[in-house]
């Protein structure tokens, strides 16, 4: 079954624990166990699925992996990368999640030396969720519009 209707943008703090509120719409979508992995455009933002989420890009990876012509060893360390770099977590009874410290540090969301809690973007992408350190998010977000610019 396909997730769907995870939509907008969400500010939210995370605490020196990693933890930061999970919106309650996409906690609704997703359902109590998500499937937290670095993105694999290596955006340096996460991607949050749903268990059936997870597993049907797990399908598309292995089934690129199958083509004709494709190239195997690249295919393979994709898989190991995408299986073996997803967290799973569950929301405590407040509706938070705790991201594992090696997602925050692939994400650049590492504590702000300046202030305790951090700026974090959880946005809404259809069927699966992204979370952004706000910074990163901003200059990608800007270096993707003013693309735009060039064109005009």
């Amino acid at each position: 079954m396909r997730t769907r209707g995870m939509t907008g943008e969400h500010l939210v703090l995370m605490d020196s624990r990693g933890r930061i509120s999970f919106p309650a719409a996409f906690r609704s979508a997703i359902g109590e166990t998500l499937y937290i992995s670095p993105d694999l455009d290596r955006l340096g933002c996460l991607v949050v699925r749903s268990e059936d989420g997870f597993y049907e890009e797990y399908d598309e990876l292995e089934a690129e992996s199958k083509k004709e012509g494709a190239d195997k060893k690249k295919a393979h360390w994709a898989l190991r990368q995408y299986t073996g770099r997803t967290e799973t977590v569950s929301p405590d009874k407040n509706g938070r999640i705790t991201i594992p410290a090696k997602l925050i540090e692939y994400a650049h969301m590492e504590e702000d030396k300046d202030s305790k809690d951090r700026k974090v973007l959880v946005i809404g992408v259809g069927p699966y969720a992204e979370i952004w350190d706000e910074e990163t998010y901003r200059a990608a977000e800007a270096a993707y519009n003013a693309g735009f610019d060039d064109e005009e």
